[in-house]
């Protein structure tokens, strides 16, 4: 009798450790779809933004990805993908891309931009640069723009969801502070920026784009 239970109990082992199997096999399958899912995410950013989150300067420039961090990258990712901001091309580009996304897989992708620490790109008119320091660094007191450095640091790499500048695509910066009234609304940091000239504007942006 004994070694017939023993016969019948073997039968059952088997299945647990086959069932047992099966499961370890399907987690390390999920596991490297969702690490190709990721890659391929990673992939497509970099196709626009550069092999190193660099950015790129062209007819229309790529912001910089690099050394952001991750809480600021994923709310960017939130107001993209949510249609909170009226971006064609980001509609275009990236929407279909982490739109549909499990929040781990943006915050992975943001996690490996924030890694990522190039040489900036550059390419600004140099001899706007020390005016653009004088601007970070002290503001303009009479036409009442607070120093950037107040908020965006002494290094201009940023903190939590206030965004890295250092190393930003000098257009980029441009054009980001000629609209940001047009894209942020007309409220709070927005009237501090359009407080600035063209030239101040480009100056801020020329010693930015120069910042490691």
């Amino acid at each position: 009798m004994k070694g017939t239970t023993m016969l019948w109990a073997l039968p059952a082992f088997a299945l647990v450790a086959a069932v047992s199997g099966t499961s370890r096999a399907d987690e390390a399958t999920r596991h490297v779809i969702a690490r190709q899912d990721l890659e391929a995410k990673i992939h497509y950013c970099k196709d626009c933004h550069g092999q190193l989150g660099q950015g790129f300067r062209g007819s229309y420039p790529v912001p910089r990805l690099a050394g952001q961090s991750v809480e600021y990258l994923e709310s960017k990712f939130e107001v993209i993908t949510e249609h909170k901001q009226d971006n064609a091309t980001a509609e275009t580009f990236m929407v279909p891309v982490l739109g549909s996304v499990d929040p781990m897989i943006r915050r992975a992708v943001a996690s490996h931009f924030n890694g990522l620490d190039p040489a900036p790109v550059g390419g600004a008119p140099k001899e706007l640069i020390p005016e653009g320091k004088k601007i970070y660094e002290a503001g303009i007191p009479e036409a009442n723009v607070p120093a950037c450095v107040s908020c965006h640091g002494p290094d201009a790499k940023g903190v939590g969801a206030t965004p890295r500048l250092a190393g930003q695509i000098y257009p980029f910066t441009i054009k980001v502070l000629t609209n940001w009234a047009k894209e942020r609304g007309k409220t709070g940091i927005a009237l501090n920026e359009h407080r600035l000239t063209d030239n101040q504007t480009s100056e801020v942006a020329a010693y930015l784009s120069e910042v490691r």
